[in-house]
């Protein structure tokens, strides 16, 4: 929505002003909702909390929100870090570039993810494993085919659509589109490669060895800028650890395939 409205106005203020407003419809039907809700719901009391199911729940439930700081790091602090060192052209540079050419396939990539997930662990739980193996590669296939369309589509009209969308308020840099573009989809392949292990919650290592990498990627990064490197050197960096990802995952996934 905010790259389609910062197209029609040209400016991605009018953009911001329309999220601001969509977010501020989507809480008031959501209080609407819970109003309608709220007579079934059971009075909250401390009587119900189970220590030892609360402690479980935290364990199954570590992965995930070890992805959410990897995420974090891998995005948010690489920007925060970005904007100690360099000037504003840049940092707006680099978020202009990230949102239309690594969260937005993120987002069509993230309804795959939603529907295949499900059925994966449901048939992994009806214990229909060559069905699991063959959506498993399928998907796979699918994925990789999208990646490499999203390259050669963003290659060729990249440029023509992000001086649309930003009105030509930044210098476009090729270079730093195809850091990203590649940086995005091997990330995302990983990502994919490692659903198995995600629909069945046994990827607590994959959560920490990505993570471990971002950090890194962010350490070295810092110590690169603190001697006035190139800022673009991030996001080699990033282009290095989602390779490494990738095989990380690959080993894990191909172990579990194996196993079932």
């Amino acid at each position: 929505m905010i790259i389609i409205l910062g197209v029609i106005f040209g400016e991605l203020l009018f953009a911001s002003y329309a999220l601001l407003i969509v977010n501020i419809v989507k809480i008031f039907f959501y209080y609407l909702y819970f109003t309608i809700l709220n007579k079934f719901l059971i009075l909250f009391s401390f009587k119900l909390i189970s220590i030892k199911q609360s402690i479980r729940l935290v364990k199954i439930s570590l992965p995930y929100h070890l992805d959410i700081v990897a995420g974090l790091m891998k995005n948010s602090f690489q920007i925060i870090i970005l904007g100690i060192f360099f000037n504003a052209q840049i940092v707006g540079l680099v978020s202009t570039f990230k949102t239309l050419f690594y969260f937005s396939p993120i987002r069509v990539w993230d309804v795959i993810t939603k529907v295949i997930f499900y059925e994966l662990t449901k048939l992994h739980s009806n214990k229909k494993y060559a069905l699991l193996k063959k959506n498993y590669f399928d998907l796979i296939k699918v994925i990789s085919m999208s990646g490499i369309l999203f390259i050669l589509i963003t290659i060729f009209l990249g440029k023509f659509v992000y001086n649309l969308w930003m009105n030509f308020s930044y210098d476009f840099d090729y270079f730093l589109l195809l850091l990203i573009v590649f940086d995005v989809c091997i990330y995302q392949l990983g990502h994919f490669i490692s659903i198995i292990a995600r629909a069945t919650n046994k990827f607590l290592d994959i959560s920490l060895f990505t993570i471990s990498i971002n950090l890194v990627i962010l350490l070295v990064a810092y110590g690169l800028f603190i001697n006035q490197q190139s800022y673009l050197l991030l996001f080699i960096l990033n282009l290095i650890g989602s390779m490494i990802i990738l095989i990380f995952n690959s080993l894990k996934s191909r172990k579990l395939l194996n196993s079932l």
